[in-house]
């Protein structure tokens, strides 16, 4: 009798964290079973799916994104809308970006039910966008560096992204180091980075290959780096410029005022090379320096304001 109390209570199958389990379950098998109803099979290997499958971590996006009816949301990769009808359910307007025209359907039918959401069907890369103010989305990891590029060129006050980890690494990483990329610069340059919470692969369907984190993006506007922001729209506006232009551009409008008695006899005057920028760098054109060679400029180059006026 007692034996049988004991495996009565260690198989509790209504206990609080097994209803959670089974719930999840479910929502994943139900969302599974739809994509596959319209004949949709998930790619990984070539368009970069992977679906969020857990509608706590949905949840947690779509709250941390604080989405009032005052917000006009933008979604990037919306797949069959299980993040976009939680947008809609509070947001006054979303617009949902899709590039695989498999979902249509689906998404038509969302729209049928939730008149302020508007479905875009094209590459977000190549998209002519709406007016918006906030952005909630799983995007295609593959498509991260253009991406951020492009959002840094646009006018939104947060972002909240699954993403994977590194590119959080890569976010906060030092000029100079070696984990600061041209994503790093753009990032930094626009935005202020925070992660919100840890995603294990087991979330995403299929199976992520990196772990992945929900990270905001909050736009610094002009409160951001200077120097960092013309780099960085040199390097989004006018790739083809030769290093060395942006080097004297940024010494000229940044670096400290002498008059031509202190530049003769100032012994740190700010010239190229007294940046110690390598005349090899300083002849490429930016679009082709490497992620190390970017680093390092960078990071001299946001030294400029920071030396003897």
């Amino acid at each position: 009798m007692n034996k049988l109390i004991v495996m009565t209570e260690q198989f509790d199958f209504n206990s609080p964290q097994e209803e959670i389990r089974m719930r999840k379950e479910k929502y994943k098998t139900d969302l599974l079973e739809k994509i596959e109803s319209f004949g949709i099979e998930l790619d990984p290997d070539r368009k970069d799916q992977h679906l969020i499958v857990d509608p706590e971590v949905i949840e947690d996006m779509v709250s941390f994104a604080e989405i009032s009816p005052d917000d006009v949301v933008l979604e990037i990769g919306s797949g069959p809308g299980n993040i976009t009808e939680k947008l809609a359910e509070r947001a006054g307007h979303v617009y949902a970006v899709e590039v695989d025209p498999r979902f249509k359907p689906i998404l038509d039918d969302l729209q049928s039910r939730h008149p302020n959401t508007d479905i875009i069907m094209g590459d977000f890369l190549e998209l002519e966008l709406p007016a918006f103010n906030k952005i909630v989305a799983n995007p295609p990891f593959s498509i991260l560096e253009p991406m951020i590029q492009k959002l840094s060129d646009l006018d939104v006050e947060q972002i909240v992204l699954a993403i994977g980890e590194k590119y959080y690494r890569r976010s906060v990483a030092e000029p100079g180091s070696g984990d600061f990329t041209k994503t790093s610069l753009f990032t930094q340059a626009h935005f202020k980075s925070s992660v919100l919470r840890k995603l294990e692969k087991e979330v995403f369907f299929p199976k992520s290959r990196e772990i992945a984190v929900i990270m905001k993006l909050l736009s610094v506007g002009g409160r951001g780096n200077s120097i960092m922001r013309h780099i960085s729209n040199a390097f989004s506006k006018n790739a083809g410029q030769r290093v060395n232009i942006l080097v004297n551009n940024i010494i000229n409008q940044f670096g400290p005022r002498m008059s031509k008695s202190d530049l003769r006899n100032h012994p740190d005057k700010i010239v190229p090379l007294s940046l110690h920028i390598s005349q090899g760098i300083l002849s490429k054109r930016l679009q082709e320096l490497s992620n190390n060679e970017i680093s390092s400029l960078v990071r001299r180059l946001i030294s400029v304001n920071q030396r003897v006026r």
